[in-house]
């Protein structure tokens, strides 16, 4: 909030505006978690209680949590509050405690808490149990959690946009690797002096656990890296408006890249069958007919460096007709029917995987290109 001799809007009342602007709101009416459900949006943040060191997700486990109004118009817009106030309890004997909402909880509150920086943005207080906790930046805990939207099933491809450090060795400023099966290469940063080096061992110490999870296979296909030099993004403040626009042009480049890639973008352009976005085995059935793709493993997943087996468009049926006869032996013609039936049975049991049906759904509610 606006400290004593400031002037303009400090960046939380600045990032008030905004999201109240993108959500079509006016901004005493704060957008919450819950209405952004109402528009099918899964919004998922990261924080860090440092009184328990763990991370946490915002909303989803602050439940157990309470927040003193008045301490928090140091760190929150008043309509904030007062949406939080409206949308929670009070707690009888506890010095005007009140439970935190959860479904409404306001999106700029779960911000906030999210982007507490230490030595930068003060960590942000609530209560569990009558004891006093910080929450700081979630990064502290986990600075890349791309695994957040994984599930067994997956409704949606999920990708990933890292920002990494210009190479010395040169490159494109955007990589999406094209082949999932293509080793991925390790984020590198420079040394240069003594304070780099102790801030290359914190980071090292806070995300080496992100970084090599980054480089697996089925997380390694989704990131897409952002490579930018020292004076850009980060805490560079004052970047001129070229490289803010430049940064603009990556951002642009980047999901087209992670769209071109996704499997119901595949299925409504070409035609050509969608690639597999389960972050687990696949659970393809395997094809029975001899005119199915022969690239399937005992499981259906295609092995790396092989195409996945043709997956018909959405609505159309497998096409079987029945071949002429080439002998007049009505053994023979009986043979080539049950041949045909077989071939027909075959291509009917032939599916693709759980991820696969879905993008075929996804694309019928795409246009289709031209």
């Amino acid at each position: 909030m606006q400290q004593p001799g400031g002037t303009g809007p400090a960046l939380t009342e600045w990032l008030h505006g905004h999201i109240q602007a993108c959500a079509g709101l006016g901004e005493e009416r704060p957008l919450t978690f819950a209405m952004l459900e109402g528009e099918k949006v899964a919004l998922e943040m990261l924080t860090t209680d440092l009184g328990f060191a763990r991370p946490l997700r915002c909303r989803h486990d602050l439940g157990a949590y309470a927040f003193r109004p008045d301490e928090l118009r140091a760190y929150l817009p008043e309509p904030v509050i007062a949406a939080m106030v409206a949308a929670s309890d009070a707690l009888p004997e506890t010095g005007g405690l009140r439970t935190m909402p959860t479904d409404h909880l306001p999106v700029l509150a779960a911000v906030r808490l999210s982007l507490s920086f230490p030595g930068l943005l003060s960590a942000v207080p609530l209560y569990r149990d009558g004891a006093r906790h910080l929450f700081s930046d979630g990064g502290i805990a986990s600075n890349f959690p791309i695994h957040f939207f994984d599930a067994l099933l997956p409704s949606r491809p999920t990708f990933g946009l890292d920002l990494a450090e210009y190479p010395a060795s040169g490159g494109d400023p955007v990589v999406l690797p094209a082949d999932p099966a293509e080793p991925a290469r390790p984020r590198w940063s420079e040394v240069r002096g003594g304070v780099d080096f102790l801030v290359r061992i914190k980071d090292t110490m806070q995300n080496w656990r992100d970084t090599t999870q980054a480089e697996l296979p089925g997380y390694r296909e989704r990131i897409c890296q952002i490579r930018l030099t020292r004076k850009e993004g980060g805490l560079n403040l004052d970047m001129d408006p070229d490289a803010i626009q430049r940064l603009v042009g990556y951002g642009e480049i980047a999901g087209d890249a992670c769209a071109r890639s996704s499997p119901s973008a595949s299925i409504a352009g070409s035609g050509s069958s969608p690639r597999c976005a389960c972050s687990s085995p696949c659970s393809r059935t395997r094809p029975r007919s001899s005119t199915a793709s022969r690239t399937s493993s005992p499981r259906g997943c295609p092995r790396p460096g092989r195409s996945a087996p043709r997956i018909p468009p959405p609505g159309a049926r497998p096409r079987a007709t029945r071949p002429a006869r080439s002998s007049p032996s009505r053994a023979a013609g009986v043979r080539r029917r049950r041949s045909a039936s077989t071939r027909r049975r075959g291509r009917r049991r032939a599916r693709p995987c759980a991820s696969g049906r879905i993008a075929e759904q996804a694309a019928e509610a795409l246009p289709r290109r031209g």
